[in-house]
């Protein structure tokens, strides 16, 4: 996911009593045995980046919702099968910080149809213990099936176009206050 830091929180199924963390991506890594304990012990691991990064999540996408979204150009940068045919998608808007109302307008406008952002996704590799036994009578696993971390092409050539229609205004706007003004040359005489 490219963050420096993330948010994890371990959900007991059964309870629902929680726990969070914050998280470096190192801290992450060193802590996946005690995740693990976690996970085995009933408890869901979800996560989301924190600051910096501008990842948005599409959480359960089916595969043609996966299909659709690859055919608007909104790749996403991070894709976490989180059981059998049901995704979560990752969608990178930019590799910089975006202002709030900017990132409001992208995500209304390129996700339409495609239902809300979600919060945290699951942590691929730990078992989904919200969901039903596979005929094995174990969770499944959420599996990783796609990490670009690339910004979806679309969002590129929307926030060209975004930029463009934003100077064709600011340019408008100057010509109309030039032709508002007086010619300072008349006004001297």
């Amino acid at each position: 996911m490219g963050a420096e830091r993330y948010e994890v929180v371990i959900t007991h199924a059964k309870t629902g009593q929680q726990t969070k963390r914050e998280w470096s991506a190192a801290e992450l890594m060193a802590g996946v045995q005690w995740l693990k304990r976690l996970n085995a012990r009933g408890g869901d691991i979800l996560v989301r980046p924190l600051g910096g990064t501008e990842l948005r999540l599409i959480a359960s996408l089916d595969a043609d919702g996966l299909n659709k979204l690859r055919s608007r150009g909104l790749a996403p940068a991070v894709i976490v099968e989180t059981r059998t045919g049901q995704f979560d998608a990752w969608m990178k808007l930019a590799d910089q910080p975006l202002s709030p109302a900017l990132r409001d307008v992208l995500l209304a406008r390129l996700m339409h149809g495609f239902g809300e952002a979600a919060q945290y996704g699951r942590l691929a590799g730990f078992t989904n213990q919200q969901a039903e036994a596979n005929a094995t009578g174990r969770q499944p696993f959420a599996l990783l099936h796609n990490a670009t971390g690339q910004v979806a092409p679309a969002v590129k050539q929307y926030l060209a176009d975004l930029h463009q229609k934003s100077r064709d205004q600011l340019d408008k706007q100057r010509e109309q206050g030039a032709a508002r003004r007086p010619d300072s040359r008349s006004r001297s005489r």
